[in-house]
């Protein structure tokens, strides 16, 4: 239901307020119908001032018929007759419409009190109907909380139940997983103790089973041993000149004769092994003079194994010659093929160095372990002089440590 609209605004306290006058009218009369009625009036003014002032008048001219002038009089007095017979009736009408106008607005006045007063009492009843409501409405949420906090109370104490209940059954799960737990161990225990006394039962008897089974092998061996000592004095007493005694665990003694003496070596062949080392012995001092004439001629730096170097025509490079003194380069071509079968040196680009893992110190100790080829050492070797004042130990210490250079370097 709708409330009424309250009429707390100016414009309707004053349209609710407005009580007409007697001579007010619901329904007024406009400019247009009131300007006739005042020539109306007018006019019947006219009329009456111009009646009273005829017998003032000057008298018409002698030439004016007194007819025309009663026939003017008349005229006039007719239509001043007919003009107030209009007013009365303009007026008699004007009285009816303000009366008609009254009444209308008498009827207005009511009806419009009698809707105000009903609008009035309808917003009363709809604020009351809204008052009640909301107040119904106030009860329902009243309750409607009182329910959500017994709901919420009931839940948490629910809950609190639930939870306390939960507790004690994990706690006494726990409990139970940790007693069985705590028996489960106490059973392994007990059966590793078992297992342990059995292995020990069983290590201590096999340990004395060994220990026995040793002292009768260390007795038996010890017996033996005793016997055969005994036997080989008996033995020795009785053995020929020239014959000894091997101890035999399980036979006893064994008596073993002398080996038979070989011949005496046929001076010949032996005088052709002395020869044979010689000569490999003096191509060993020719190739090491020749290594350390090329480590003189280098000093301190790379050596010098060239064939101009250690067979060449000038004085300070003849280390390889003839029984003349002259320059061998036969020899040296020798000598050169010998040393490279044996990788002491290398070429490397234009120059001849050592070879790979070879210096000035160490090349000697590896010479002398690696057997020179038969087939290159046919022959008396060359000569050689003996470099660094006549002494090849010399030569290695004056020329100290000289590196070999790499191939890359020489390139």
């Amino acid at each position: 239901m709708r409330s009424a609209r309250p009429l707390d605004s100016d414009q309707e306290r004053q349209r609710a307020d407005y009580t007409p006058s007697t001579g007010d009218s619901l329904i007024a009369p406009s400019q247009d119908s009131d300007q006739p009625m005042n020539a109306t009036r007018l006019m019947l003014l006219f009329t009456l001032f111009l009646a009273g002032c005829a017998p003032a008048l000057p008298s018409a001219p002698q030439d004016v018929p007194p007819e025309y002038v009663a026939y003017l009089s008349a005229r006039w007095t007719a239509t001043a007759g007919a003009e107030a017979t209009e007013s009365a009736r303009a007026t008699a009408t004007e009285s009816v419409a303000r009366a008609s106008a009254t009444a209308a607005y008498l009827s207005t006045r009511d009806a419009l009190t009698v809707r105000v007063t009903e609008l009035a009492l309808s917003a009363i009843e709809t604020s009351q109907s809204v008052a009640a409501t909301d107040a119904a409405s106030i009860k329902t949420q009243a309750a409607d909380m009182a329910n959500l906090r017994e709901t919420q109370a009931a839940a948490i104490t629910l809950g609190k139940a639930t939870d306390e209940a939960n507790l004690r059954e994990t706690q006494a799960a726990a409990i139970a997983e940790r007693v069985a737990r705590d028996q489960n161990d106490a059973l392994a225990w007990g059966a590793f103790w078992d297992s342990l006394r059995e292995v020990a039962y069983f290590a201590t008897l096999a340990l004395a089973i060994v220990v026995c089974l040793v002292s009768a092998g260390w007795g038996f061996i010890a017996l033996r041993i005793h016997q055969i000592n005994s036997m080989v004095s008996v033995v020795l007493r009785v053995l020929a000149p020239g014959q000894r005694v091997e101890p035999d665990f399980w036979g006893g003694v064994v008596i073993v004769d002398p080996p038979a003496l070989a011949p005496p070596d046929d001076p010949d062949e032996e005088r052709k092994r002395n020869a044979a080392n010689q000569h490999q012995q003096d191509w060993r001092a020719a190739i090491k003079r020749c290594v350390y004439a090329g480590i003189q001629m280098g000093g301190e730096g790379k050596p010098q194994f060239g064939e101009r170097d250690l067979a060449g025509d000038d004085e300070r490079n003849r280390w390889i010659v003839n029984s003349d003194g002259t320059p061998n380069s036969a020899g040296y071509r020798r000598i050169n093929h010998i040393v490279r079968s044996m990788k002491i040196w290398e070429t490397a680009g234009r120059d001849t160095v050592f070879g790979e893992g070879m210096d000035a110190e160490s090349w000697e100790r590896v010479f002398d372990t690696r057997p020179l080829p038969s087939e290159l050492i046919q022959g008396p070797p060359p000569h050689v002089r003996v470099p660094l004042r006549g002494s090849a130990i010399a030569a290695i210490r004056r020329s100290s440590a000289v590196p070999r250079l790499p191939a890359q370097a020489q390139d």
